[in-house]
C-alpha cells in the first residue's frame, strides 16, 4: 500500500491542476472573504499541519478538493507533529464506543468538538475527584491528584479565553463545587 500523500503536497497538486500559485489562491480566498495571509499559506504549501478546519474548508471549496478527506489527512498531520488536540480529535473518532457516536462526532466542526473534549474531561475529573474522595487517605496521591486537575483547569480556562466567550450559570456552580471537593480533602 502506497503512503498516503501529505497535505502539503496534495495542495500543491490541486494548485498546479488549477494552474495557480499561491498568490492565485490568496487572491480568491480573500475575494470570497475567507482571507489568510500569503505567507499562511505559503507554510501550509510548505509541509506546516493545517490548524484550521475553517482554512481547510476555504481552500477545499476554491480547488474542488473533498474537504472531509483532506481534514483527516490534517488531522493526521497534526497529530504526527504532536498536537495534543488533533491525537485527542483523532482517538475519540476512532474509538468512540458506539457507530452512532463516530458518525455525531464526524458532523462536529472543530471547535463543537474542542467544547464536548472539555466537557467530557471535566465530567472525568469530577468522578475521578469522586473517587478519589471514597479510595484514597494518602496526601501525597491526593497532592498530586490536586497538581493534576489545577493544571488541567488552568489549561481549560486558557482555551476559553482563546476560544470563545466563559460559560455563565452552570460552569461556575461545576467549579465551586470542585473547588469545596478538593478543600474537603485538605
Amino acid at each position: 500500500m502506497a503512503a498516503e500523500e501529505s497535505y502539503a503536497a496534495q495542495l500543491r497538486a490541486a494548485l498546479r491542476n488549477h494552474n495557480w500559485k499561491i498568490r492565485d489562491l490568496e487572491r480568491r480566498l480573500k475575494d470570497s472573504d475567507q482571507g489568510y495571509s500569503y505567507e499562511h499559506i505559503r507554510k501550509v504549501c510548505g509541509g506546516m499541519p493545517v490548524m484550521s478546519e475553517h482554512f481547510n474548508h476555504a481552500v477545499c471549496d476554491l480547488l474542488g478538493m473533498d474537504k472531509a478527506a483532506m481534514w483527516q489527512v490534517a488531522l493526521r498531520a497534526k497529530a504526527q507533529s504532536g498536537s495534543k488536540s488533533a491525537i485527542i480529535a483523532s482517538s475519540m473518532a476512532a474509538s468512540a464506543p458506539t457507530p452512532e457516536l463516530r458518525a455525531l462526532w464526524a458532523e462536529l466542526t472543530a471547535e463543537d468538538q474542542a467544547r464536548a473534549r472539555r466537557y467530557i474531561e471535566a465530567l472525568a475529573d469530577q468522578r475521578r475527584i469522586e473517587r478519589l474522595e471514597t479510595t484514597s487517605d494518602d496526601p501525597d496521591a491526593i497532592r498530586d491528584q490536586i497538581l493534576r486537575l489545577t493544571e488541567r483547569l488552568v489549561n481549560t480556562a486558557a482555551g476559553r479565553r482563546d476560544n470563545r466567550q466563559p460559560q455563565r450559570g452552570r460552569d461556575e456552580d461545576e467549579r465551586q463545587t470542585t473547588k469545596a471537593r478538593v478543600a474537603g480533602n485538605r
